[in-house]
């Protein structure tokens, strides 16, 4: 217990551990060319001396501009100080692209958003009609199968864990969970994420309102806590998103797109490598559990917080700093699949412990069945 709030020494804005340094944007060698060759009386020395080579550099990722309180250095009013100053063929393939994100699927280009951008998580949310997939009659059974799961997540005949369950395949059934160790996990995750990488302050902030809601403190036996977290999500989280459009159901959809789940894209694969991970498919799934489990923490601890203010938009916001913070860390996947591995959370469906709702009694569900 005493691990958890030591943690929390680094939740306000005066944390300056080296653990909070990490944060950057990538730059492709091209436009690091640029950057060393810029004649601009401001922004050449800046660039210089701001933008610096990565100790194992690719074509792609050769260099980085570190941020500044999570912000870029180059922001100026909120606006690109580079584009304005030079024009956008300065900017780097990430900044030029960002948020979207595009990936090939046998030949075919796919476009998606990243929901750590604000208005694209707002846009993505609150849209009404489903993300979908057509991969024609001549597809292989891997991707008719992605078409099916995205089609999965979005299907609100079911409860999100059933989803997550009816996806996992390997799921013979959800068990009632344990509140408290749901909890305790999901803080083990949260807590780990804080520690690895800079932070953002608004998820800090969030995270602090998420504590405060469950009443997490010292004092408290994971048991107690536990019951408060039921008791919030009973009481607060399950009533106000019974009047949400699916938001988390959009998240998850958007996150297996973007992230090419099942197939995976060359991000996750290589992110899942390090982590040790023998068959990607199992560790994807984790990961995609482990994030919306976060998300969804936070949601009910707000929820119980904020009580009749919580609003839609707080939702959507709260969405889209997790994402930021949970996704653009690149030592996060690891760290997600070694501490489930550490609780024996080894299989897929192991992993449903953190998705289920704690006040649902669940029905064995088959891949893929309907009703």
């Amino acid at each position: 217990m005493q691990d958890y709030f030591d943690s929390f020494r680094c939740l306000g804005a005066e944390c300056s551990d080296t653990c909070c340094t990490g944060w950057r944007v990538a730059v492709d060698q091209a436009t690091y060319g640029k950057y060393r060759e810029c004649q601009d009386a401001e922004l050449g020395p800046r660039l210089r001396q701001l933008v610096t080579i990565n100790a194992e550099p690719t074509n792609y990722d050769y260099a980085s501009i570190q941020m500044v309180d999570s912000e870029c250095p180059f922001l100026a009013e909120k606006l690109c100080s580079i584009q304005t100053g030079m024009g956008e063929e300065y900017l780097s393939r990430t900044c030029a692209s960002y948020p979207r994100v595009t990936n090939f699927v046998r030949g075919v280009e796919e476009r998606s958003l990243d929901l750590s951008c604000p208005e694209a998580a707002r846009l993505v949310l609150t849209d009404p009609e489903p993300i979908s997939l057509h991969p024609g009659a001549d597809a292989d059974e891997e991707l008719k199968l992605r078409e099916r799961i995205l089609s999965t997540l979005q299907d609100r005949r079911y409860s999100i864990a059933e989803r997550l369950a009816l996806v996992g395949a390997a799921a013979p059934a959800l068990q009632p969970v344990d509140a408290g160790l749901q909890l305790k996990i999901v803080l083990e995750l949260i807590v780990k994420r804080v520690r690895l990488d800079y932070t953002p302050q608004r998820y800090l902030d969030l995270y602090k309102d998420f504590a405060r809601g469950l009443g997490i403190d010292k004092s408290s036996t994971w048991a107690a806590m536990g019951a408060r977290y039921a008791a919030a999500e009973r009481d607060y989280y399950t009533p106000f998103m019974a009047a949400q459009p699916d938001l988390l159901g959009r998240y998850l959809a958007c996150y297996s797109y973007k992230t090419m789940f099942p197939v995976g894209s060359p991000l996750i694969h290589r992110l899942l490598g390090r982590a040790g991970a023998v068959n990607p498919l199992p560790a994807q799934f984790q990961l995609m559990v482990a994030h919306y489990a976060v998300i969804r923490a936070v949601l009910i601890g707000l929820a119980a917080w904020h009580k009749s203010a919580f609003s839609t938009k707080l939702a959507i916001e709260t969405i889209q700093a997790c994402s930021r913070t949970l996704e653009h860390c690149m030592t996060y996947p690891q760290e997600v699949i070694r501490i489930l591995q550490e609780r024996g959370m080894t299989r897929p469906s192991d992993a449903l412990l953190l998705a289920g709702e704690c006040n649902s009694d669940y029905k064995i569900l088959r891949p893929f069945e309907r009703h």
